[in-house]
């Protein structure tokens, strides 16, 4: 075989021992969602109930603290916030549900309904005590969110007016804490999302009414949030999918 033969067919032969190259498919990311503390539980259940229910993708969430939550989105650090306050204007926005915010007392208390002048009194320390409510001579021990919590705005709005809350009252930074604070004291007096009770606190009515559940927009109970999707442009794919399924729980 001629030299030059000999060294073409070596080079082919070459060649067909390279290994052929493929494209390597882009990793999917992990949808980013961050809530604030008093939501934090509400917000989980719903993933929770998401992946079992629709869809297993995969879905990080992380809680921040209100004060950093809005620029986590706006800074393109997470994709999704799930919020019970306004955000700027710039960024998109739609709604997902409407929550209760309820007044709790500790099991042991026997008020089952204040109205908002008493409610005031009891939170701003003009009532320091039970006695003039329920006949005990029990010591009221005010419970409250930190600045920014989307209860804490609300209830602010309606029941405070104007007023200050005292300085006497105890921070609770999340809802866990709260209940743990008012379960250690029979005369403390707190408030929560309504997806928090349980047997540990009683719910008491406003104006002698209860929220009923927390969908139960109707009637004349005044403390409620509404809970939003927010994030810089509307959410895609999976994260799209998971709103549309969650606005479709209100209407369920």
């Amino acid at each position: 075989m001629p030299k030059r033969f000999s060294l073409l067919f070596l080079l082919i032969a070459l060649v067909g021992c390279v290994p052929q190259l493929t494209a390597t498919p882009e990793p999917q990311s992990v949808p980013r969602i961050t809530t604030t503390p008093e939501l934090e539980e509400l917000v989980i259940s719903w993933v929770t109930q998401y992946r079992t229910e629709v869809d297993d993708a995969i879905i990080h969430v992380q809680t921040l603290s209100s004060q950093v939550v809005l620029s986590s989105i706006e800074a393109g650090d997470m994709d999704l916030a799930i919020l019970g306050i306004d955000p700027p204007e710039s960024l998109f926005a739609t709604p997902l549900s409407r929550q209760a915010v309820v007044v709790v007392v500790n099991p042991e208390n026997d008020v089952d309904s204040l109205n908002l002048d008493q409610l005031r009194a009891l939170f701003s320390g003009r009532a320091y005590s039970w006695e003039g409510i329920t006949g005990e001579i029990n010591s009221a021990q005010p419970v409250v969110p930190l600045q920014g919590d989307s209860t804490r705005i609300v209830f602010e709005q309606v029941v405070m007016d104007e007023a200050s809350f005292t300085p006497n009252a105890l921070l609770a930074p999340t809802p866990n804490l709260m209940r743990g604070m008012i379960v250690e004291d029979s005369g403390s007096i707190g408030f929560v999302l309504q997806n928090y009770i349980d047997s540990e606190l009683k719910q008491i009515g406003i104006e002698g009414v209860l929220p009923g559940n927390v969908t139960d927009q109707a009637g004349d109970y005044p403390l409620w949030i509404d809970i939003l999707a927010v994030s810089i442009e509307e959410p895609q794919g999976v994260l799209r999918d998971f709103v549309v399924w969650l606005q479709g729980l209100e209407i369920r």
